[in-house]
Protein backbone atom coordinates (compact mmCIF):
# COMPACT_ATOMS: atom_id res chain seq x y z
CA UNK A 1 0.00 0.00 0.00
CA UNK A 2 3.25 2.57 1.30
CA UNK A 3 4.50 1.70 -2.78
CA UNK A 4 1.44 2.88 -4.47
CA UNK A 5 0.74 5.75 -1.91
CA UNK A 6 4.18 7.06 -3.08
CA UNK A 7 4.26 6.29 -6.91
CA UNK A 8 0.74 8.73 -7.43
CA UNK A 9 1.91 11.79 -5.98
CA UNK A 10 5.78 11.67 -7.49
CA UNK A 11 4.11 11.38 -10.68
CA UNK A 12 1.63 13.84 -9.76
CA UNK A 13 4.94 16.35 -9.02
CA UNK A 14 6.52 15.52 -12.43
CA UNK A 15 3.29 17.03 -14.08
CA UNK A 16 2.61 19.97 -12.38
CA UNK A 17 7.15 20.94 -12.99
CA UNK A 18 6.27 20.64 -16.73
CA UNK A 19 3.91 23.05 -16.23
CA UNK A 20 5.69 25.33 -14.18
CA UNK A 21 3.33 24.98 -10.87
CA UNK A 22 4.82 24.85 -7.39
CA UNK A 23 4.59 21.62 -5.60
CA UNK A 24 3.60 21.29 -1.86
CA UNK A 25 4.96 17.39 -0.60
CA UNK A 26 3.08 16.45 2.11
CA UNK A 27 4.41 13.67 4.47
CA UNK A 28 2.31 11.37 6.09
CA UNK A 29 1.81 11.38 9.55
CA UNK A 30 0.39 8.07 11.60
CA UNK A 31 -2.94 7.78 12.71
CA UNK A 32 -3.24 9.19 16.39
CA UNK A 33 -6.12 7.35 17.80
CA UNK A 34 -9.41 8.34 20.51
CA UNK A 35 -8.53 6.72 23.65
CA UNK A 36 -11.45 5.21 25.22
CA UNK A 37 -11.22 3.79 28.60
CA UNK A 38 -14.51 1.64 29.74
CA UNK A 39 -14.77 -0.17 32.90
CA UNK A 40 -14.82 -3.86 32.71
CA UNK A 41 -18.78 -4.41 33.65
CA UNK A 42 -19.20 -2.37 30.13
CA UNK A 43 -16.90 -4.41 27.97
CA UNK A 44 -20.17 -6.11 25.72
CA UNK A 45 -20.72 -2.27 24.56
CA UNK A 46 -17.33 -2.65 22.51
CA UNK A 47 -19.27 -3.37 19.14
CA UNK A 48 -21.40 -0.07 19.43
CA UNK A 49 -18.40 1.59 20.00
CA UNK A 50 -16.45 0.37 17.47
CA UNK A 51 -19.32 1.06 15.03
CA UNK A 52 -19.41 5.00 15.78
CA UNK A 53 -15.69 4.64 14.99
CA UNK A 54 -16.39 3.64 11.51
CA UNK A 55 -19.27 6.06 11.43
CA UNK A 56 -17.17 9.00 12.38
CA UNK A 57 -13.66 7.79 10.56
CA UNK A 58 -11.62 7.54 13.68
CA UNK A 59 -9.23 4.86 15.07
CA UNK A 60 -10.06 3.88 18.44
CA UNK A 61 -8.55 2.67 21.11
CA UNK A 62 -10.36 0.65 24.09
CA UNK A 63 -8.72 0.32 27.52
CA UNK A 64 -10.32 -1.96 29.82
CA UNK A 65 -9.92 0.39 33.36
CA UNK A 66 -11.12 0.58 36.25
CA UNK A 67 -11.82 4.00 37.68
CA UNK A 68 -8.99 3.72 40.27
CA UNK A 69 -7.06 3.69 36.63
CA UNK A 70 -8.34 6.80 34.75
CA UNK A 71 -6.14 8.91 35.72
CA UNK A 72 -2.90 7.05 34.30
CA UNK A 73 -4.94 5.86 31.44
CA UNK A 74 -4.76 8.95 29.52
CA UNK A 75 -8.12 8.46 27.62
CA UNK A 76 -9.97 11.33 26.08
CA UNK A 77 -13.55 10.37 27.33
CA UNK A 78 -14.14 7.53 30.08
CA UNK A 79 -17.83 5.68 29.70
CA UNK A 80 -18.68 4.08 33.15
CA UNK A 81 -22.11 4.00 34.94
CA UNK A 82 -23.03 6.25 36.97
CA UNK A 83 -21.31 9.57 38.14
CA UNK A 84 -17.64 9.05 40.07
CA UNK A 85 -17.83 10.69 43.37
CA UNK A 86 -15.72 14.11 42.70
CA UNK A 87 -15.70 14.50 39.10
CA UNK A 88 -15.37 17.81 37.95
CA UNK A 89 -15.13 17.86 34.28
CA UNK A 90 -17.77 17.27 31.95
CA UNK A 91 -20.73 14.71 31.75
CA UNK A 92 -22.64 13.03 28.55
CA UNK A 93 -25.64 11.02 28.47
CA UNK A 94 -25.27 8.21 26.44
CA UNK A 95 -28.30 5.73 27.99
CA UNK A 96 -29.39 3.75 30.82
CA UNK A 97 -27.67 0.10 31.62
CA UNK A 98 -30.37 -2.34 32.92
CA UNK A 99 -29.26 -4.12 36.34
CA UNK A 100 -30.67 -8.00 36.63
CA UNK A 101 -30.71 -10.66 39.19
CA UNK A 102 -28.44 -13.60 37.91
CA UNK A 103 -29.00 -17.00 38.58
CA UNK A 104 -28.17 -20.60 37.93
CA UNK A 105 -30.22 -21.93 35.26
CA UNK A 106 -30.74 -24.64 38.03
CA UNK A 107 -32.61 -22.26 40.51
CA UNK A 108 -36.41 -22.91 39.12
CA UNK A 109 -37.32 -18.77 40.08
CA UNK A 110 -37.59 -16.87 36.87
CA UNK A 111 -39.51 -13.75 38.64
CA UNK A 112 -38.20 -11.80 41.56
CA UNK A 113 -38.83 -8.16 42.80
CA UNK A 114 -36.26 -5.59 43.75
CA UNK A 115 -37.63 -5.94 47.16
CA UNK A 116 -36.82 -9.45 47.26
CA UNK A 117 -33.39 -9.29 46.02
CA UNK A 118 -32.65 -6.72 48.26
CA UNK A 119 -34.12 -9.16 50.65
CA UNK A 120 -31.47 -11.85 49.21
CA UNK A 121 -27.89 -9.65 49.39
CA UNK A 122 -28.71 -7.82 52.52
CA UNK A 123 -29.16 -11.28 54.49
CA UNK A 124 -32.43 -10.80 55.49
CA UNK A 125 -33.96 -13.29 53.49
CA UNK A 126 -31.47 -16.68 53.88
CA UNK A 127 -32.92 -19.46 52.25
CA UNK A 128 -34.89 -19.50 48.38
CA UNK A 129 -37.40 -21.01 50.35
CA UNK A 130 -38.35 -17.44 51.94
CA UNK A 131 -38.66 -15.86 48.28
CA UNK A 132 -40.53 -19.13 46.78
CA UNK A 133 -38.10 -20.77 45.74
CA UNK A 134 -36.44 -24.34 47.11
CA UNK A 135 -35.27 -25.53 50.38
CA UNK A 136 -32.00 -23.87 49.92
CA UNK A 137 -29.59 -21.31 51.50
CA UNK A 138 -28.88 -18.76 49.61
CA UNK A 139 -25.30 -18.11 48.26
CA UNK A 140 -24.86 -14.56 47.46
CA UNK A 141 -21.94 -13.01 45.14
CA UNK A 142 -20.78 -9.83 44.49
CA UNK A 143 -17.72 -7.49 43.17
CA UNK A 144 -14.95 -6.43 45.25
CA UNK A 145 -13.11 -4.95 41.96
CA UNK A 146 -13.86 -0.86 42.84
CA UNK A 147 -15.84 -0.55 39.88
CA UNK A 148 -18.78 1.41 38.72
CA UNK A 149 -20.65 -1.97 39.13
CA UNK A 150 -19.62 -2.55 42.41
CA UNK A 151 -20.68 1.17 43.28
CA UNK A 152 -24.18 0.52 41.82
CA UNK A 153 -24.86 -2.55 43.69
CA UNK A 154 -24.25 -0.83 47.35
CA UNK A 155 -26.07 2.54 46.19
CA UNK A 156 -29.14 0.06 44.10
CA UNK A 157 -29.60 -2.89 45.69
CA UNK A 158 -27.72 -2.60 49.39
CA UNK A 159 -29.26 0.90 49.43
CA UNK A 160 -25.69 1.62 51.36
CA UNK A 161 -25.97 -1.01 53.69
CA UNK A 162 -24.20 -3.91 54.92
CA UNK A 163 -24.00 -7.06 52.83
CA UNK A 164 -25.30 -10.19 53.98
CA UNK A 165 -22.35 -11.83 56.12
CA UNK A 166 -22.31 -14.92 53.83
CA UNK A 167 -21.53 -12.94 50.60
CA UNK A 168 -18.92 -14.15 48.75
CA UNK A 169 -16.09 -11.81 46.85
CA UNK A 170 -15.41 -11.98 43.31
CA UNK A 171 -12.44 -9.78 41.45
CA UNK A 172 -14.44 -9.85 37.61
CA UNK A 173 -17.79 -10.20 36.30
CA UNK A 174 -16.23 -13.31 34.76
CA UNK A 175 -15.58 -15.38 37.71
CA UNK A 176 -19.12 -13.64 39.18
CA UNK A 177 -20.71 -15.96 36.53
CA UNK A 178 -18.65 -18.76 36.36
CA UNK A 179 -19.68 -19.21 40.36
CA UNK A 180 -23.41 -18.48 39.58
CA UNK A 181 -23.35 -20.89 36.62
CA UNK A 182 -21.94 -23.70 38.87
CA UNK A 183 -24.20 -23.26 41.73
CA UNK A 184 -27.82 -23.68 42.38
CA UNK A 185 -27.80 -21.79 45.29
CA UNK A 186 -25.96 -18.71 44.36
CA UNK A 187 -26.67 -15.21 42.78
CA UNK A 188 -25.61 -11.60 41.40
CA UNK A 189 -26.87 -8.40 40.07
CA UNK A 190 -25.02 -7.77 36.20
CA UNK A 191 -25.92 -5.67 33.50
CA UNK A 192 -28.61 -7.09 31.78
CA UNK A 193 -26.61 -7.55 28.74
CA UNK A 194 -23.90 -9.54 30.33
CA UNK A 195 -25.57 -13.06 31.24
CA UNK A 196 -25.56 -15.67 28.29
CA UNK A 197 -27.42 -18.70 27.96
CA UNK A 198 -25.16 -20.66 31.10
CA UNK A 199 -26.83 -18.70 33.51
CA UNK A 200 -30.92 -16.95 34.18
CA UNK A 201 -31.56 -12.86 34.34
CA UNK A 202 -34.23 -11.54 36.32
CA UNK A 203 -34.63 -7.69 35.11
CA UNK A 204 -34.81 -5.85 38.35
CA UNK A 205 -36.49 -2.47 37.32
CA UNK A 206 -33.37 -0.65 38.29
CA UNK A 207 -31.19 1.50 35.65
CA UNK A 208 -27.88 3.49 35.82
CA UNK A 209 -26.87 6.32 33.84
CA UNK A 210 -24.40 5.12 31.03
CA UNK A 211 -21.92 7.91 30.64
CA UNK A 212 -19.24 9.33 28.86
CA UNK A 213 -16.48 11.66 31.24
CA UNK A 214 -14.19 14.26 30.03
CA UNK A 215 -11.55 16.37 31.86
CA UNK A 216 -12.66 19.35 29.27
CA UNK A 217 -15.02 19.52 25.68
CA UNK A 218 -13.87 17.07 23.62
CA UNK A 219 -12.36 18.40 20.16
CA UNK A 220 -11.76 16.59 16.64
CA UNK A 221 -12.06 13.27 16.21
CA UNK A 222 -13.03 12.58 19.83
CA UNK A 223 -15.69 14.74 20.04
CA UNK A 224 -16.90 13.32 16.67
CA UNK A 225 -16.87 9.78 17.74
CA UNK A 226 -19.08 11.03 21.01
CA UNK A 227 -21.65 12.75 18.67
CA UNK A 228 -21.91 9.45 16.90
CA UNK A 229 -22.32 7.44 19.85
CA UNK A 230 -25.22 10.31 21.50
CA UNK A 231 -26.85 10.29 17.50
CA UNK A 232 -28.73 7.12 16.04
CA UNK A 233 -26.21 5.02 14.71
CA UNK A 234 -24.60 5.05 18.40
CA UNK A 235 -27.74 4.48 20.22
CA UNK A 236 -29.25 2.20 18.00
CA UNK A 237 -25.94 -0.16 18.25
CA UNK A 238 -26.19 0.48 22.56
CA UNK A 239 -27.29 -2.71 23.86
Amino acid sequence: MMKTGWLFPAALALLLAACGSPVIQVTPTALTPVRVARTPALRPLNPALQACAGEAGVYLAILDRLPAQYEEAGADLVIQMGEPEGWGGPLYALGEVELALTLSPDNPLRELTLTQAQALFSGRARNWADLGGEDLPIQPWALADGSDLQAAFGRFILEGGLSAPETRLAGSVEQLLAEVAADPAAAAVLPVFWPTGEVNAIPLGVSVPLLALAESEPQGDAAAWLACLQGETGQAALP
